[in-house]
């Protein structure tokens, strides 16, 4: 049965206190997450794909709390190898085509260095190329506080890890809005770094131009401090109140009724708490699905291109297709299709970033991806919201547009994105900080 008291709920510092207080054992706090996550495992859940308690407790038995995640369980997307962990990427085949890894990736190092307890490798859509959550070979994943919805993809494990409790931080990437996804979907905050931050090596790519680490959590003050621990960035405060820019026209086309009404809400709200809020031109952003995907694909093919005439029969066909689609782009368009990325990258900048120190925008277009149903045309609808800031490399802050968390209905499928320029992280965590503040 589940633990009495979801430890793994509390805000990080509140857990650290307690941890090096002694208040609270390490063994306790891991126990619970565990026992969490084996209960809802033996309920049908699609959380973990690798779990394996006594490795978990021997980290457990050797944590220390003076460390900055000293004794914290999370879970590590199981697309970034872990020593000693069969890797699947989601895929049927991908695990048998290798040795177990005998050295972390750097992202699960850097966790482990910093204390934490890495509790295992979570779910996600096959080879991290969906955004619903959805996996024909392991299970779909669904929210834990709502099981008739899709958490979201592609980081759907990590996400479901938080919800349920057995996690306090989910490792995962973002190539086109795989932690923001998730993170609406199931009222989670998420952190996605400026491309470039931290280290891929030892994470299965995707698309090397899009591909980024990040995390999620419950709380918006703890991101600055997950931040610090696992990405070196440390968050600068704000000096002035922030300048928030907010769009409408037809680039919201995609989003339903309510997100919209959802998302000009929220737009008051930081009007209210006292940022200074203005109306950008997102005309130019409809130009930036049709440059990912290309770019996407190109680049999908070339790591997969070594796998396909053997594995062929074992991808899911629309993970398959997406992948193919990628033989059809030719090197030379490829290039080009890179340089008029480049020029828009460069023209966002120069346009958005003198008048507005952060730009926010809806992320999930509806509310809901209610399970068993076909969600084929969800992609091209989602990427619409998310690909601008994966085009162009920006960091993004993903809040809770209303509600209190992932227990709390209003809160799921509410998610807005907080934009900063490349390379501003510290900044954006900066906002963090400021918003959580103002009880956002």
């Amino acid at each position: 049965m589940l633990p009495a008291r979801m430890h793994t709920a509390r805000p990080l510092r509140e857990l650290q206190a307690a941890l090096r207080a002694g208040a609270l054992s390490v063994t306790d706090l891991v126990e619970n997450a565990l026992t969490t996550a084996l209960w809802r495992r033996a309920q049908g859940s699609k959380v973990w794909l690798q779990l394996d308690p006594a490795a978990v407790r021997a980290q457990a038995s050797g944590a220390d709390v003076s460390a900055p995640l000293g004794g914290l369980p999370i879970s590590v997307k199981d697309c970034f190898d872990t020593a000693g962990v069969r890797v699947s990427a989601g895929s049927s085949f991908y695990a048998d085509t290798r040795p177990t890894p005998t050295q972390d990736s750097w992202y699960a190092g850097r966790a482990r260095a910093q204390g934490a307890v890495l509790l295992g490798q979570t779910n996600l859509n096959e080879f991290a190329f969906g955004i619903t959550g959805e996996n024909a070979h392991f299970g779909n994943c669904r929210i834990p506080t709502q099981p008739d919805c899709l958490t979201g993809g592609s980081s759907s494990g990590a996400a479901a890890s938080v919800v349920e409790g057995s996690a306090v931080i989910g490792l995962g990437t973002d190539t086109g809005g795989s932690l923001r996804a998730p993170a609406s979907f199931c009222g989670l905050v998420s952190y996605r770094a400026s491309h470039g931050v931290g280290d891929v090596r030892g994470c299965f790519p995707l698309a090397q131009s899009f591909d980024t680490l990040g995390f999620l959590l419950r709380h918006l003050a703890d991101a600055p401090l997950a931040a610090e621990a696992l990405l070196g960035i440390a968050p600068t405060d704000l000096s002035a109140p922030p300048r928030l820019g907010v769009t409408d026209g037809p680039w919201l086309e995609a989003c339903d009724a309510e997100t919209r009404a959802n998302y000009e809400a929220f737009g008051r709200r930081l009007g209210d708490a006292g940022a200074t809020v203005g109306r950008f031109d997102s005309t130019a952003w409809s130009e930036a699905t049709s440059l990912f995907i290309p770019i996407q694909a190109h680049e999908a093919y070339a790591n997969h291109r070594g796998y396909l005439d053997q594995y062929r029969d074992g991808y899911e066909p629309a993970v398959r297709a997406r992948i193919e689609f990628g033989a059809t782009i030719s090197d030379e368009a490829y290039a080009r299709y890179q340089e008029r990325r480049t020029a828009f990258r460069e023209a966002q900048n120069a346009a958005l970033f003198e008048s507005f120190d952060f730009l926010a925008v809806p992320i999930t277009p509806v509310r809901h991806l209610p399970a068993d149903q076909d969600h084929s045309g969800f992609r091209s609808r989602i990427l619409t919201l998310t690909t601008p800031a994966s085009v162009c490399g920006w960091p993004v802050l993903t809040v809770r547009g209303r509600g209190r968390g992932p227990e709390d209905p209003e809160s799921l499928g509410c998610g807005i994105a907080l934009i900063a320029p490349p390379g501003a992280d510290a900044r954006l965590l900066g906002l963090a900080h400021w918003l959580a503040e103002r009880g956002f």
